[in-house]
């Protein structure tokens, strides 16, 4: 996880890589706010705009991941092995929940935008599943996934 010194007039990012990454990004209203407020989400929302993610409803997002904030790392690690396998492609982040379900907390998507053919895009998302996703995030499956979006 990132270290972020905090205070009201600055925000100092003490990891290089991270600062690397991060130097260019501007936030919106909503963004800095988390980042003064100290949430890791904030942050993690510039990270993925900067990757190409677009992010939906946001308030739910941030809700579910301070619920369940393994899964932050994983949307830290998660656009370089999908732009590895699929190239720089478009990504969405969305919180999805069961109708069907009492006291749904959601199920949190990683929707990879794609125009290739549907068996090429899914052996690529198989390799995903089988080189990172299913060793990595294999605890919190059924909270986090990835899913293809065919354009």
């Amino acid at each position: 996880m990132p270290t972020i010194d905090f205070n009201v007039n600055n925000v100092h990012i003490v990891d290089p890589q991270v600062s690397a990454l991060v130097r260019n990004i501007s936030f919106d209203e909503t963004f800095y706010n988390a980042i003064i407020a100290g949430s890791n989400t904030g942050f993690l929302f510039a990270f993925l705009q900067s990757s190409n993610c677009g992010i939906l409803n946001k308030e739910e997002i941030i809700d579910f991941l301070n619920k369940n904030t393994r899964i932050i790392d994983y949307l830290y690690e998660a656009p370089s092995v999908i732009k590895e396998k699929f190239g720089n492609v478009k990504l969405n982040l969305e919180l999805s929940f069961d109708p069907e379900l009492n006291n749904d907390e959601g199920e949190l998507f990683l929707n990879i935008e794609t125009n290739l053919g549907v068996e090429e895009a899914h052996n690529k998302l198989n390799e995903i599943d089988k080189k990172w996703f299913l060793e990595t995030v294999g605890h919190d499956l059924g909270k986090f996934n990835l899913s293809l979006d065919f354009i």
